[in-house]
């Protein structure tokens, strides 16, 4: 049988502080401070040891689920600042755990007044835009249909000024609608559908939303 080769953690972890491992038998254990780590398949194993400083860590990925994990090894890791996450052979997570970060006042307030001084409509006219641009982008390339395509565009160029009053939907009751700037009313979701379908036919097909429900 061959003997596990020991391989430093300069040698193991890669630049991006990503830490694989992979095979049967596969063990994570505590040993006089040191993370201790083995896998590998049959004869081809290696060992791994990481020393609590200066490891370059960040993040510990498990693939497979034979052997064992201890519970000091995962207060190691978290202590270290790094993740573990464990995956089956298919790549489906079954754990996944991560160091808590320290709550961060300046951030909280940045949030807290994001609201109101026009950061977060900033924030979703960008996250919206650059969906946009994918849907546009698969629709001309994979899906071959121009005109659709055009009319993303279009409806992408014009999203500053349809969102520019979209703090105060926040103020409509909750049967109404809004299209291009008209309000419309209903007294229940069917007569809502219709309205908004009328609507919809009489700006034209271009001038519908993405999602249009179709009857």
């Amino acid at each position: 049988m061959t003997a596990s080769p020991n391989l430093s953690h300069s040698l193991a972890i890669r630049k991006s502080g990503v830490l694989v491992l992979s095979g049967y038998g596969i063990r994570v254990q505590v040993n006089a401070g040191h993370l201790l780590l083995h896998d590998g398949i049959a004869d081809e194993r290696r060992t791994i040891r990481l020393p609590r400083v200066n490891h370059g860590l960040k993040r510990v990925v498990l693939i497979g689920s034979d052997g064992f994990v201890t519970l000091e090894a995962l207060r190691w890791i978290s202590d270290a600042g790094a993740s573990f996450l464990m995956l089956d052979r298919r790549g489906k997570v079954l754990v996944v755990t991560g160091p808590v970060a320290p709550s961060d006042s300046k951030l909280r307030r940045a949030q807290a007044l994001a609201l109101g001084n026009g950061t977060a409509l900033k924030i979703s006219k960008e996250l919206i835009s650059q969906k946009l641009a994918g849907q546009e982008l698969l629709v001309r390339n994979m899906l071959h249909d121009p005109s659709t395509a055009d009319a993303i565009a279009r409806f992408r160029g014009t999203l500053p000024s349809a969102l520019r009053g979209s703090r105060s939907l926040r103020h409509r009751p909750p049967n109404c609608i809004g299209i291009r700037g008209r309000i419309f009313q209903s007294s229940g979701p069917a007569t809502m559908k219709s309205s908004f379908l009328a609507t919809g036919k009489s700006l034209g097909r271009e001038s519908l939303p993405l999602h249009t429900v179709h009857g």
